[in-house]
């Protein structure tokens, strides 16, 4: 166990950490995911309009990239962030708390929320990127609401140099397997790398499995850049489609748009608002 600041951290979760799939190491309720910044509150999750933030920050470096971040946080009042190609030294505003998983080095999927979470648990894909590669990694972590139930937020990076999408299925399906077992209100969101047709309709296939509706945004676009054009032909990518998506279920849509103005980025936030079903 890490000590920082008078109060324990898990130790950070690995690539090569896990067991493969959906065969979770027994653990704490969070002993999979390391704390990066205390919670403010262990109060619940206001269900009458919770604000979720995905966004994949491509690897952040510089201190404009950390400003965006804190400015997005603070600006949307988001109760919950997922972010995916994090790190470690990511900032955020003081009304937030975070939960990290690492995939390669010292990026991976960070989940941030202005509450404590009653479970925090990083799942490795059974394969790895290109076979030899970094696994990919979600993060799934459980928020308290008033009437005693929980809202699942499953943050998700999804494999992506697998042209035929065999590894991407498996991955999505060991996700389904474990998000299943959640009774309460469900966002599955992230970047799926949804870059042609067939990978779409099987990530459809397995949220439809799951009772989840995605999420559509009224305004503006999630795509900013993607692969040359032979890399494109090589792996079938149409880039007209998005890559970063969200979806719900138990819940009401309020209100959902890319946010185009963070531009540290190639992939666009995804913001929604949404009020939780009794």
């Amino acid at each position: 166990m890490d000590h920082r600041n008078g109060f324990t951290l898990p130790t950070m979760v690995s690539e090569d950490s896990h067991r493969p799939g959906p065969h979770r190491q027994d653990a704490s309720p969070i002993g999979q995911a390391q704390l990066l910044h205390r919670y403010p509150s262990d109060h619940s999750i206001t269900p009458e309009e919770l604000v979720v933030v995905s966004w994949n920050l491509a690897k952040p470096r510089t201190e404009q990239a950390f400003a965006q971040v804190e400015e997005l946080s603070s600006d949307h009042q988001a109760q919950l962030l997922a972010f995916q190609e994090s790190t470690q030294s990511l900032r955020l505003p003081e009304h937030l708390g975070s939960h990290f998983v690492r995939s390669h080095g010292v990026h991976g999927v960070t989940s941030a929320a202005s509450v404590q979470p009653t479970t925090a648990e990083g799942i490795a894909s059974r394969s790895r990127e290109l076979r030899v590669a970094t696994r990919k990694m979600a993060l799934i972590t459980t928020y308290p609401l008033p009437d005693g139930r929980s809202v699942l937020l499953a943050n998700v990076h999804a494999l992506n140099f697998d042209r035929h999408g065999r590894r991407f299925t498996q991955q999505m399906q060991d996700l389904a397997w474990r998000i299943k077992e959640h009774s309460g209100p469900i966002l599955f969101c992230g970047d799926f790398n949804t870059w042609n047709s067939g990978r779409l309709q099987t990530l459809w296939g397995v949220v439809q499995s799951m009772g989840l509706i995605e999420i559509e945004p009224s305004k503006g676009s999630g795509r900013r850049g993607h692969a040359g054009a032979l890399g494109n032909r090589i792996l079938g990518v149409d880039t007209e489609m998005h890559l970063d998506r969200l979806f719900q279920r138990g819940m009401e849509l309020l209100e959902a748009h890319w946010l185009e103005d963070y531009d540290i980025s190639d992939h666009v936030p995804l913001l929604a608002r949404l009020k939780i079903l009794d």
